[in-house]
């Protein structure tokens, strides 16, 4: 009973782990676009400056024309200063980001190294061995992703994340792994897997954080009609949750669409 309690408190702790990546990875993204405008904002504006300072000086005739643009493009480069402002804001916001990946790090590791020597003080035979495998792989994988952050944190490289894998294979990875909570709770699952469907490229870590968002919904079990029902094909991946909702996604020549 110990041990089941420390895997359940084990696995509510790194659904909030991956939540906060996911939110940290949407920080990243926004931080880096408006960086890379205002940039080529302040380019332009500084160009167009040059330009119309140059015109100044040789054409004193036209002196109200431009004191009617420079007019304009002071406040253009208002703008363009509130804006850096607020890049500011967002570089300090990155900062903090990447701080508060590196203090994740620290019981993340800490959750790794309590599993590890779980995995070593259980048989093979137990049940709770494959989980706590599964426990060891997600965390180390989220480990990546913190260092990941920090790396694009300081501009050293960007790791690349799409690699080819089978939608099936991360299903019964993350079935795999919220199986404990889904016998604790004592929720019927039932899974239509269809063989051969193909391998395309994705981000694992997003497409499995989905299926983990959308698993999560069996926590609300009394609901339930019919048990919830996960099923796969060639062409589509269905997950069905009667008298909830409906949610699926269509694999078209290696894209994932959702409709």
């Amino acid at each position: 009973a110990e041990r089941l309690q420390i895997l359940d408190f084990l696995l509510g702790t790194y659904e909030t782990a991956v939540q906060r990546n996911y939110e940290l990875r949407k920080t990243q993204d926004a931080l880096r676009k408006t960086q890379d405008e205002l940039r080529s904002l302040n380019e332009q504006l500084e160009q167009k400056v040059g330009e119309r300072t140059a015109y100044l000086s040789t054409e004193i005739t036209e002196r109200k024309r431009v004191e009617k643009e420079l007019k304009r493009l002071y406040t253009e480069l208002k703008e363009s200063q509130s804006q850096l402002i607020q890049a500011e804001k967002m570089s300090a916001v990155g900062t903090f980001v990447a701080g508060v990946a590196h203090e994740l790090n620290n019981p993340i590791t800490a959750i790794l190294h309590f599993v590890q020597y779980c995995i070593k003080h259980t048989s093979k035979e137990d049940r709770l061995y494959s989980i706590l495998q599964d426990i060891e792989r997600e965390t180390r994988s989220y480990i990546d992703t913190t260092q990941n952050l920090l790396t694009f944190s300081h501009m050293q490289r960007e790791k690349k994340v799409h690699q080819k894998e089978s939608l099936n294979t991360i299903l019964n990875r993350v079935l795999k792994l919220l199986s404990y909570r889904i016998e604790k709770n004592n929720i019927s699952v039932s899974k239509n897997i269809s063989i051969g469907v193909p391998d395309i490229p994705m981000n694992v870590n997003n497409i499995q954080q989905v299926f983990l968002n959308l698993l999560k919904i069996l926590k609300y079990k009394k609901r339930y009609q019919e048990p919830p029902e996960v099923k796969t094909s060639k062409a589509l991946y269905t997950f069905s949750f009667p008298s909830i909702l409906y949610i699926y996604w269509k694999v078209c020549q290696g894209i994932v669409i959702f409709p």
